[in-house]
């Protein structure tokens, strides 16, 4: 609890993925993916109750032996396509919606750390936001270009190539990292509210696994202590 809004952490893990098969159970230096993120937000002392949504009965064993609530996701709710938004609300609908804020912990995240977590619960909070997230800095779009059928590359801002990086604005992707939202900004069917705060995040702890080599940059951190 923080200020008095009870916090209820949703961790969500399907079944399922296709460019690493079992993703949310490999291993990772020694440990299940989904331990990392399990395990940060039972050491968050914000954190008034965790919650894993799943269809993945590996998933289940492994998340049975934590002091967290298992919720078994159907499997309307666990496709490639389905968005985040019924999967967090599903959740929220086996508690009661019993919380004033909720926290999506992506198991992905492996390398986020606990202040990250504390961090966003309190801008979110203490800056009276609807929503908030980590971010991580990345190459100005004026850098990006679109590939056409035929292959050509057409440059987003042509002007902008001819800048050095200095000269143009900084911009930020999500990481996947911490999500924070108000209970009453979910009712209103929208993760993303009015205000919206952002959370950076160093590259080193942004990482987020989505295939083979994700997991080797994550290793390579975590035993050469660069994740700190």
């Amino acid at each position: 609890m923080y200020k008095h809004k009870k916090i209820i952490a949703i961790i969500p893990a399907r079944a399922g993925s296709k460019r690493v098969a079992n993703k949310n159970t490999a291993l990772l230096n020694g440990k299940h993916l989904i331990e990392y993120t399990i395990q940060a937000a039972l050491s968050c002392e914000l954190i008034d109750k965790i919650i894993v949504t799943t269809n993945d009965p590996a998933v289940m064993k492994i998340s049975a032996s934590y002091p967290i609530k298992l919720i078994k996701r159907p499997q309307e709710l666990a496709g490639d396509d389905t968005p985040t938004l019924p999967v967090i609300k599903h959740a929220l609908e086996q508690i009661n919606w019993d919380g004033d804020v909720i926290i999506i912990l992506q198991p992905t995240s492996p390398l986020r750390s606990v202040e990250d977590i504390n961090i966003t619960i309190k801008e979110l909070i203490d800056f009276k936001a609807d929503s908030a997230e980590t971010l991580v800095e990345t190459h100005p779009i004026e850098y990006m270009f679109r590939l056409n059928k035929e292959g050509w590359a057409i440059p987003l801002n042509k002007e902008g190539l001819t800048k050095s990086s200095n000269q143009l604005e900084r911009v930020f992707l999500e990481n996947g990292a911490v999500f924070a939202i108000t209970k009453e900004t979910i009712m209103q069917n929208t993760l993303y509210g009015k205000k919206h705060r952002g959370i950076v995040m160093p590259k080193n702890r942004s990482v987020d696994i989505n295939d083979k080599w994700d997991f080797l940059i994550a290793e390579c951190f975590m035993k050469n202590g660069k994740n700190n």
